[in-house]
């Protein structure tokens, strides 16, 4: 009787790894960035004048007046759509593996306009080529 228990155990041990490493790899998986997210937005608002913010499948960059950025590694995406607005929760971390966690707003019909969840009436526009520095 000692064999089958063993086996069972066994048995039991390799379906409980394996379905661990499922769920860890559908837990760990991301949703893309949005296609339409993709690319180097800046706002007319004085309080962001000269800055920039670059959005790649992998990175957040936060470009500043003074030619500094700051620059996140993209970690979890979430998007989900809220009647005609796709929201787009991005946690990100910086060198130091301190996290930070955007949430963006976007009109997909207004492809090149967007904002901030915590600032609704700072407008990010996306940049037509590489004159970001008009703004």
């Amino acid at each position: 009787m000692g064999l089958p228990t063993f086996m069972h155990r066994r048995r039991a041990l390799i379906i409980w790894i394996v379905s661990a490493g499922t769920a860890c790899l559908l837990a760990c998986q991301k949703e893309p960035i949005p296609s339409d997210l993709v690319g180097v937005w800046g706002s007319q608002d004085g309080r962001y004048s000269g800055c920039y913010l670059r959005i790649t499948d992998k990175t957040l960059v936060f470009g500043r007046a003074d030619l500094s950025a700051a620059s996140f590694a993209i970690q979890k995406v979430a998007v989900k759509n809220d009647h005609k607005v796709l929201i787009c929760a991005i946690t990100a971390v910086d060198q130091k593996g301190d996290p930070i966690t955007v949430e963006l707003h976007y009109v997909p019909q207004d492809r090149d306009e967007m904002w901030f969840k915590n600032q609704p009436g700072v407008r990010w526009r996306r940049f037509n080529g590489v004159h970001y520095r008009a703004f």
